[in-house]
């Protein structure tokens, strides 16, 4: 079975990386969404459009990533500006797992590093896809419904972003690595399932800052199954000093452990607002009243805040305890990485919610699976005809804000 879901995890990245090819641009512009490092090799000038057009994965975010791999961490020795964040002179804004991991597979394959950081995102997407359904097999969901998950996935508009030069792979592979290998540890404890989720929940920690929100899962785990409290927490600190090391790094090398967030602050002017998700009027889209990546950021957030409150109240409503038992552990993932998530971005009007939002769908769909499988009765309010044509009409939404996005990106245009 896991060799199928291998076969199965390496169609479906190829495949995605097969229609960014064919959304790429044919000519060879550089189509740079902003100043590369002065070592940065364009698109452009490869030699074959398959490789100008695969290169375009890479941008914008791509870019840090790839002056911290080449260089490690700097600081300028004067107060940062704006311009010392997006000139790579001030760069310890980003998380160390996905650049140095990169930097890792660029000297042992002896490639470039932009191609490294392309390899390296597909290589997570691969594992992701693979722990997917590794995870839904092992929970005993039917393979239809693992065919439909995995078909939501892909048509979320910011799908894209697992095979693109960016961190999104690493950080939900090694968010299903600690799952899984979390719920073997608690049904049979032994050293490898014990490994597998310290060494997934440490990489979570330290590939995303939205990491640190679910830190606590495997004691809330340990808490639902009754049992291994102990080991529980011991991963759970585990996975929170994946985000600590960071933190301690920026404190003992430049004198200040906050420097994350004053860079974050200095170049995007992000903010933390935890009382966001309690106003509605930010996730309310505007259609035709505003930009449509602010519709498809704002689009995102309310539904999933729709399908978690869906997905809960059929729940939780009839017996709470009940639910916690059974999928408590894995609501509190979706749950907490939405409230830090939206509260990041809750000063910034949601801007990069829709990518935000791919690892949070995920989360969402593994627990919402296990209920439709345990009362198969709740999909019977959606058989009608106005239920079908309103998720069809869902489906293309999404798929047409992915083909929006791509197009965009890999010409160079801001996207989240």
């Amino acid at each position: 079975m896991r060799v199928q879901h291998f076969k199965i995890a390496l169609g479906i990245v190829l495949l995605q990386i097969l229609l960014a090819l064919i959304l790429a641009p044919k000519n060879k512009l550089p189509f740079l969404g902003g100043d590369a490092p002065p070592d940065w090799t364009l698109s452009s000038e490869a030699a074959t459009w398959p490789e100008r057009a695969y290169l375009r994965l890479n941008n914008w975010d791509s870019f840090h990533f790839f002056d911290i791999a080449r260089h490690g961490y700097l600081m300028p020795n004067h107060a940062v500006t704006t311009a010392d964040v997006h000139e790579f002179r001030a760069n310890p804004v980003f998380f160390p797992a996905f650049p140095f991991t990169a930097r890792f597979v660029s000297k042992i394959l002896g490639i470039s590093l932009p191609l490294s950081l392309l390899l390296t995102a597909e290589s997570f997407a691969l594992l992701f896809w693979f722990y997917f359904l590794t995870l839904l097999t092992f929970l005993g969901i039917p393979s239809r419904w693992q065919v439909l998950a995995v078909f939501s996935l892909l048509i979320h508009p910011a799908a894209f972003y697992l095979v693109a030069g960016y961190s999104e792979s690493i950080f939900i592979a090694s968010t299903l690595a600690m799952i899984y290998g979390c719920l073997k540890y608690f049904a049979r404890p032994n050293f490898v399932h014990f490994t597998l989720a310290a060494l997934g929940g440490f990489t979570m920690g330290s590939s995303r800052i939205v990491g640190v929100s679910m830190f606590a899962f495997p004691f809330v785990l340990s808490l639902q199954k009754k049992k291994q409290h102990l080991a529980g927490a011991v991963l759970s600190l585990i996975t929170l000093a994946g985000t600590v090391l960071f933190f301690a790094y920026t404190q003992i090398r430049f004198g200040d452990w906050k420097l994350y967030f004053k860079l974050q602050s200095i170049g995007w002017g992000n903010s933390t607002n935890y009382f966001a998700i309690f106003k509605p009027w930010l996730y309310l889209p505007r259609f035709f009243r505003e930009d449509t990546l602010d519709s498809l950021d704002r689009g995102a957030t309310l539904f999933l805040i729709l399908l978690l409150i869906y997905a809960l109240r059929k729940d939780f409503m009839p017996k709470l305890k009940a639910a916690f038992e059974k999928r408590g552990a894995l609501y509190y993932l979706a749950l907490s990485l939405l409230f830090i998530s939206v509260s990041g971005k809750g000063n910034s009007e949601l801007s990069g919610m829709v990518r935000y939002s791919f690892p949070i769908f995920a989360l969402s769909l593994i627990p919402l699976l296990q209920l439709i499988q345990e009362k198969p009765e709740i999909l019977s309010k959606w058989q009608n005809l106005k239920s079908k044509l309103l998720i069809a009409s869902l489906c293309l939404v999404s798929f047409g804000g992915q083909l929006y996005l791509t197009v965009r990106f890999l010409r160079g245009r801001w996207v989240s």
